[in-house]
């Protein structure tokens, strides 16, 4: 996948000036790779959470499923009035800073205008089909907004080669068991102590 900004794919708000609802949610992401023949495998398996608070805060918890038991995974922290990010890496217990990402939905108006809207309605939530794409303006995927909540319901993300340049796989993700409303864990926004942090904090 190009960029950072797959990562932070379904913790990003619509309205970066307005706060969301708080919301709770399952949240899964899965990782094909593709075959030089179009077969499909699943590479990596990841279950967790997202959560936003009153204050807007978003947190993406993610678990690796290997033989069907959680390992280590990876998080993502957003604070709001900080306006930046934590990117954790819970198997090394560090996480690395880096600013609030722009949104990447519904922020084109003149886009939304010239795309014809299709609509889906996942897990009870209507969503709008949106373009996702890379930091040099390139269709590298799809996302399932839902405008009234601030939401990427369910992204498909390409991965690409940077040898080839071609698609070699496929990132899905995707939230369920969405409760609109519902007040979140705080320990969900709080980095967990004895975590370092490693690189530079990006300008903000």
């Amino acid at each position: 996948m190009r960029g950072f900004a797959g990562l932070l794919l379904a913790a990003v708000s619509a309205y970066p000036q307005a706060t969301p609802p708080s919301l709770t949610a399952t949240k899964t992401k899965d990782t094909y790779a593709l075959g030089p023949a179009g077969g499909i495998t699943l590479r990596l398996e990841e279950r967790g959470t997202f959560s936003r608070n009153s204050a807007g805060d978003e947190a993406t918890h993610l678990k690796v499923i290997q033989d069907g038991q959680a390992t280590s995974g990876s998080s993502v922290i957003s604070l709001r009035k900080e306006g930046r990010s934590y990117v954790i890496d819970d198997a090394r217990q560090q996480y690395k800073v880096v600013p609030w990402p722009e949104s990447l939905v519904l922020t084109n108006e003149a886009e939304r205008k010239s795309t014809q809207a299709v609509t889906r309605t996942i897990d009870g939530v209507k969503c709008l089909a949106m373009p996702a794409r890379d930091s040099a303006g390139k269709i590298v995927g799809k996302n399932w907004v839902s405008p009234d909540y601030a939401i990427t319901v369910r992204s498909e993300m390409d991965v690409w080669s940077p040898q080839t340049d071609a698609i070699v796989g496929l990132v899905v993700e995707e939230l369920t068991q969405i409760r609109i409303g519902a007040t979140p864990d705080p320990g969900a926004f709080a980095i967990p102590p004895g975590y370092k942090q490693v690189g530079e904090r990006g300008p903000r």
